[in-house]
C-alpha cells in the first residue's frame, strides 16, 4: 500500500503546490486551510483515493474520514470519529 502523507499545508496563507503521487490513500495531518475551504480543496484535489484527515495536529481525537464517492457512496464525510482504526483494502491502519 502506498500512502501519501501531508502535514500543515495552511493554504489560507497561500496555495501549496502538492505533487501528484500514485497512492492508495492520503493522510493529511494538521491544518489544510480554513474549515470550508480546506474541505473543498481536499475533496477536489483527491477525488480518486480515500483521505484520512486529522485536522489539528495538537488535538487528538479529531480525525475525519473523507472517502471518495465512488468507493463509499453512502458516506456523508461529516463525522469525526475518536479512537479510529481504518482498514483500506484489507490493510489495517494503526490507531490514530
Amino acid at each position: 500500500m502506498r500512502i501519501h502523507v501531508l502535514s500543515d499545508l495552511h493554504q489560507e496563507f497561500g496555495e501549496v503546490d502538492v505533487p501528484d503521487v500514485d497512492c492508495d490513500c492520503v493522510i493529511l495531518a494538521g491544518d489544510v486551510s480554513t474549515k470550508e475551504q480546506g474541505l473543498m480543496w481536499i475533496r477536489s484535489r483527491f477525488r480518486d483515493v480515500p483521505v484520512i484527515h486529522h485536522r489539528n495536529d495538537y488535538r487528538i481525537g479529531r480525525t475525519r474520514i473523507l472517502a471518495n464517492p465512488r468507493a463509499y457512496p453512502d458516506d456523508p464525510n461529516e463525522d469525526f470519529i475518536p479512537d479510529l482504526v481504518v482498514e483500506v483494502e484489507g490493510e489495517a491502519a494503526s490507531r490514530l
